[in-house]
């Protein structure tokens, strides 16, 4: 049977509750199958197959070996016809000195320590009164705070346990063995993507990618199938909708046992999310940080792109002062289509570039971040600024028409200290409602409040734009 459950605990003296005489464990040291399919979210699903023993009756089934940061109102559970689940409980209140001992408060406690007058050991008994800043406990009609000694406690809470556990209610058919599926989500585990552009000329280049997945769910994952998911999932803030674990387990997290898969990433798609599954299993230890080859490409080509970004400094009112050493942006654009598709989507990431010289010699140029890329969409990278193109813009005509209509001519100068001629792009932002009355060089119109010149700059020399505008 297959449920969805809630997080619920039966009040102690209910009818369920002194039911529980028979208690079943799961732990996960026996056979299973595990499955993860992580987000770049913080969010994961887990999705484990074990065999477990089942009891006729009524009885709990305690299934161990479960995330620290599991949500506990998103768990799926699929226990087959002979079993049926009535309740659930999330047990995360964990085994530990602090813990054991908040169990305690209010109640009668030993404190063996060493009699000074006998320099023997002697146990009395006591009333543990808080742990608020210290031990305070009562000992016949004194009160002690942090009394010398260890505490002896006569037995670990039922509620209270070594590791995180779910605990169900069940209710059994018959005695045996009943395989059961459980799928949750958690917290705690993510993925990114990171980049390596490594250039070998002027438009040849090799990319690799490679995923990191960082596990702080509180559980390892031993030889389980991964499936990275990309794309921005829908999440509510205080509670995880049930739709979007429904939607994923609809689509099926793994493939068949039977089915030849390839040693890297196969890409599919996922509804409007793209999914990349690894052929063969992982390990994937908890606090652990682990790399994983996503692709990688001999050859890619891009192009270099030189752009200097503007501003509205100069319309506004007169400017004396022009603006000088302008930063000339330089960018590596490429394609991903063609001989640069790598067979999927580029999820988001950090691109590092290098650049190999002839004699060997390995240098960083720089790093940029992209989002998700689709097939034959445009990759636009920022590597740095060019060292031998500079750029000046000033404002040389600025008239007052009319109380809201303004008239000004800006020039922009653009200096090439390099040994070939470049084409830098300069985009210029215009205020208000304009119109364009004189230009230098033709223009590309980017949206209402943008334009982009093109000019060619000769090796060594410089060229001038100039355009005159009237706005209000």
């Amino acid at each position: 049977m297959l449920f969805i459950l809630l997080l619920c605990a039966a009040a102690p003296g209910t009818a369920a509750a002194k039911a529980r005489t028979l208690v079943a464990s799961s732990a996960a040291d026996g056979p299973r199958s595990l499955s993860l399919v992580v987000y770049n979210q913080d969010l994961a699903l887990v999705r484990e197959v074990r065999t477990v023993p089942r009891k006729e009756g009524l009885f709990e089934l305690r299934f161990q070996d479960v995330a620290r940061e599991l949500v506990p109102n998103s768990v799926l559970v699929d226990t087959g016809e002979e079993l049926k689940v009535l309740e659930q409980c999330y047990t995360y209140d964990l085994l530990s000195a602090g813990s054991l001992l908040e169990h305690f408060i209010g109640k009668t406690v030993i404190l063996e320590r060493l009699d000074k007058r006998t320099n023997t050991p002697e146990q009395v008994e006591g009333t543990l009164l808080s742990l608020e800043g210290g031990r305070i406990v009562r000992i016949g009609d004194r009160i002690e705070v942090d009394p010398e000694g260890r505490f002896i406690l006569p037995e670990v809470p039922a509620n209270l346990t070594d590791r995180p556990t779910l605990t169900w209610l069940v209710q059994g058919r018959s005695a045996g063995q009943s395989k059961v599926e459980v799928s949750y989500l958690t917290g705690g585990m993510g993925w990114r993507c990171d980049y390596v552009l490594s250039l070998a000329g002027d438009s040849d280049a090799g990319l690799s990618a490679w995923v990191t997945l960082d596990n702080r769910s509180g559980l390892d994952y031993p030889d389980c199938e991964l499936t990275l998911v990309a794309g921005e999932i829908s999440r509510v803030r205080q509670e995880r909708p049930m739709v979007e674990l429904m939607a994923v387990r609809a689509a099926g997290m793994s493939k068949a046992a039977d089915e030849p898969r390839p040693e890297g990433f196969l890409r599919e798609q996922l509804q409007d999310y793209y999914r990349y599954t690894l052929g063969r299993h992982i390990d994937i230890d908890n606090k652990q940080s682990k790399q994983v080859e996503l692709f990688g490409l001999d050859r890619v080509k891009v192009e270099r792109r030189y752009s200097l970004a503007g501003g509205r400094d100069f319309f506004y009112g007169r400017v004396a002062e022009p603006s000088r050493d302008l930063k000339v942006a330089m960018y590596l654009d490429w394609i991903n289509g063609g001989g640069n598709y790598p067979g999927m989507p580029l999820p988001a990431g950090l691109v590092r570039i290098y650049r190999r010289e002839p004699d060997g010699a390995m240098f960083f140029l720089g790093e940029d971040r992209i989002g998700h890329v689709p097939q034959e969409e445009k990759v636009s990278i920022r590597a740095g600024t060019a060292f031998d193109l500079t750029a000046e813009r000033r404002q040389t005509e600025f008239t007052k028409l009319s109380d809201r209509l303004r008239q000004a001519t800006v020039e922009i100068t653009l200096t090439n200290r390099k040994k070939q001629d470049v084409a830098v792009e300069v985009e210029e932002n215009l205020p208000g409602d304009w119109t364009m009355l004189e230009h230098s060089h033709e223009y590309l119109t980017i949206d209402a409040g943008r334009i982009r010149f093109s000019p060619r700059v000769r090796a060594g020399g410089k060229t001038t734009v100039k355009y005159t505008i009237k706005f209000m």
